[in-house]
């Protein structure tokens, strides 16, 4: 599937409507129609995050975002098969943000290169006990909506990283490829937003960028 993501913060999310798309959000019909492709495209959501403890490890609030998916699903494999420290889970978030912000595609290999920097081992997305998927970072990157509650533990009282599942996301639109994408993309509103001479606020440059379901730039 694509995913439609919004790499200009200048740009409201109330701003970029899709309303190109079929079926319609609004009008679809729940049981004959597939899930509604309509949507705001909205930012990526990034919270800092933080926890305490020294094992036990939990989170200090609600978080929502790239950092709280990967504190909560990724192992550190080369630290004692610990949890993500905060510190990683944040710097990680950042690059892969940048790197979208950037025209950048967000691969697993970009994905595992962007651990491994901050981590300084070879841990990755995948490995160990982590129930990190790419398809869920490109989800959030494309504004899809992760949340880990207050009190979310990351790490147990051995020090290992808990590998059970405290988040989940609650807002998830799934956008397909259909010949309404490819028009919209070819001379519809993907085509205008996408382009590098799209301009708001007196600012020139694409607001938009779109990745393929392995985070290549499409």
């Amino acid at each position: 599937m694509p995913y439609i993501c919004k790499i200009r913060s200048d740009v409201p999310d109330s701003l970029l409507q899709l309303v190109e798309l079929k079926p319609s959000t609004s009008q679809r019909n729940s049981v004959k129609d597939p899930p509604g492709q309509t949507k705001y495209v909205r930012a990526a959501d990034n919270d800092v995050v933080a926890t305490r403890g020294a094992g036990p490890i939990t989170t200090v609030k609600t978080y929502s975002g790239l950092a709280a998916y990967l504190i909560d699903r990724v192992e550190d494999t080369d630290n004692a098969n610990a949890a993500l420290t905060a510190a990683f889970a944040n710097a990680i978030a950042d690059s892969l943000i940048a790197t979208m912000v950037g025209g950048g595609a967000v691969t697993l290999a970009v994905v595992n290169t962007a651990i491994q920097a901050s981590t300084g081992g070879a841990a990755t997305l995948t490995g160990g006990d982590s129930t990190a998927t790419l398809a869920a970072v490109l989800e959030i990157l494309s504004g899809a909506v992760y949340v880990l509650p207050a009190g979310s533990q990351v790490e147990d009282a051995g020090n290992d990283f808990d590998a059970s599942v405290s988040g989940e996301f609650t807002h998830v639109r799934h956008i397909v490829f259909s010949g309404a994408f490819n028009i919209s993309r070819g001379e519809g509103r993907l085509s205008v937003w996408t382009d590098a001479a799209y301009t708001y606020g007196g600012t020139a440059g694409a607001a938009v960028l779109l990745l393929n379901d392995d985070g290549s730039l499409l």
